[in-house]
């Protein structure tokens, strides 16, 4: 399962053409119930909760309890399923250092060229190392190379 936590600027559900009348906002509104908002977008075991549009105090948000109550119901209702929140960067808001607490486990994605050594320093300084899952170097140009064997 994915959720859209990136309440600043959700993007999961425009990078996956995902287009629904109703989403985690509904939800946040008491405006929908959690599997009316729930998103299959055609591939075995995948389930969305897609973000359509940014909350107002997003921080305020992650730390209530509607999303304490979501994130357990989620664990419940999806044992056997692993959960990623999609966040936003670390070092841009409180948001990821609220979810730290609540979660099992981090990966750290970083943007190739779009950070500093220093910054992916600091930001595996707030991830407990018991909770660092790994880094993963995203939007990584690759240059195909001729096969010589």
């Amino acid at each position: 399962m994915l959720v859209d936590f990136d309440l600043r600027k959700p993007r999961v559900a425009k990078y996956l053409g995902i287009e629904c009348e109703k989403s985690l906002n509904e939800y946040l509104e008491n405006r929908a119930e959690l599997q009316e908002v729930l998103v299959n977008p055609g591939l075995p075991h995948l389930v969305i909760l897609p973000t359509m549009r940014p909350v107002s105090h997003p921080a305020e948000v992650l730390s209530s309890a509607k999303v304490n109550a979501l994130m357990q119901d989620i664990a419940t209702r999806y044992e056997s399923r692993i959960v990623i929140y999609d966040l936003p960067p670390i070092l841009n808001a409180d948001d990821a250092l609220i979810m730290l607490k609540k979660v099992d486990c981090a990966l750290l994605v970083v943007g190739n060229g779009m950070v500093k050594e220093t910054e992916i320093e600091e930001a595996m300084h707030h991830i407990p190392k018991d909770k660092l899952l790994g880094v993963v170097l995203n939007k990584a140009e690759v240059g195909v190379e001729e096969y010589y064997y």
